[in-house]
């Protein structure tokens, strides 16, 4: 599912959507609060692991749940 399918779908419920389109923007945008993150693995500037133990790291708990279109386990 690509980030305009999760857009439409979690508008359509009634969220409020913020999409930042590389690791670095959605890092430094995370001081934010959120409820919950989506975060794509292979992102550009930074990937969503690295951006997952930087949050952890500056005692960010929200709910985080990564995502990933590899499909081969050396990728995953």
């Amino acid at each position: 599912m690509n980030v305009e399918l999760f857009e439409t779908a979690l508008q359509t419920d009634g969220h409020e959507i913020v999409i930042e389109r590389d690791g670095a923007a959605g890092e430094m945008r995370a001081s934010d609060r959120f409820d919950l993150v989506l975060l794509d693995i292979q992102l550009p500037k930074m990937n969503g692991l690295d951006v997952c133990r930087s949050l952890r790291a500056r005692g960010l708990r929200m709910p985080i749940v990564a995502l990933s279109a590899s499909v081969l386990p050396e990728e995953i």
